[in-house]
């Protein structure tokens, strides 16, 4: 269906899906997948693995035999591969099937799609996600329904949620065929780390800890001097708390001066003053009562 899209009337090729006036040729057009999998099984894999392994595990997944051998006998071809995270179908039928064929090392996994699917539900979502986009303010849906349209998902849930990902990568290479398996990569604990560092007010350095609780062990994070700690952030909530004042806002505040200290030129701290000052920093329950009363801003 998808390639009837780009067919070319009385010619061999194809439009090509992205770029114009180029072309494709597509030879296996009028295939049927019982033809494609004779073809995979006949002829070597010119990268040399094994397709007896692709086809067992398009079998696994789907749980049906591959080749038709009579009229009784389905093939497979329905079975969807892809990012083991994602939500947009309601529910993983590749990966359950495999864990129903004996794979039960993917069941961790498993878990974390469907608590991610979960997070989506619209009556959930102020249990996981921020009031505010990460731009820092706040929009409501356009149905008129004075439903905010939420932000990212909630600083402690990102932590609950790394720890998860940590703990199934320590049992995929336990109970798996992959002792080596990375669910996520260093690099990516890096970036996280920064990111919360700088972004999300993780004063207290939550990954190098999650990661060391999690596995025992270190990695050779990069090194960080310069930066306040959950020392500092308890003196701060005692501070804000009063004088009444969101401590997200003076953390960011902070941050920001602590990012251009020492600039010769630091033209660009004051406009990073001005738009966290400008981001939202009404509660949500005052930005509830406000837009029920008719009130924006």
């Amino acid at each position: 269906q998808v390639m009837s899209l780009y067919q070319i009337p009385n010619s061999v090729l194809s439009r090509h899906s992205k770029f114009p006036r180029a072309y494709v040729y597509t030879p296996i057009r009028d295939w049927t997948v019982d033809d494609v999998w004779y073809y995979l099984l006949q002829v070597p894999s010119p990268w040399g693995n094994d397709n007896r392994d692709l086809v067992a595990l398009y079998q696994s997944a789907q749980g049906e035999c591959p080749l038709v051998i009579d009229d009784t006998t389905p093939s497979c071809g329905n079975s969807r591969f892809g990012c083991w995270v994602c939500t947009v179908v309601t529910k993983d039928k590749s990966i359950s099937a495999l864990i129903n064929s004996g794979e039960e090392w993917l069941m961790p996994l498993l878990e974390i799609r469907n608590l991610l699917a979960s997070t989506q539900d619209p009556k959930l979502k102020p249990l996981y996600r921020e009031y505010k986009r990460r731009q820092g303010f706040v929009s409501f849906k356009s149905d008129g329904s004075g439903v905010i349209s939420r932000g990212p998902y909630k600083i402690e849930f990102c932590k609950e949620l790394l720890r998860m990902v940590l703990n199934a990568q320590m049992r995929v290479r336990k109970e798996g065929p992959d002792p080596h398996i990375q669910l996520i990569l260093p690099e990516e604990l890096q970036e996280i780390r920064r990111i919360w560092r700088t972004e999300r007010g993780d004063w207290e350095d939550s990954v190098p800890k999650i990661y060391r609780e999690v596995t025992g062990e270190e990695l050779d994070w990069v090194s960080d001097d310069i930066g306040f700690s959950s020392k500092e952030k308890s003196l701060l909530v005692e501070v804000c708390k009063k004088h009444n004042i969101p401590m997200q806002l003076l953390m960011k505040l902070l941050d920001a001066e602590l990012q251009t200290h020492g600039m010769e030129k630091r033209a660009h701290v004051y406009n990073r003053i001005d738009q966290i000052l400008f981001e939202e920093w009404r509660t949500e329950e005052e930005l509830l009562l406000n837009n029920a009363n008719g009130i924006r801003k």
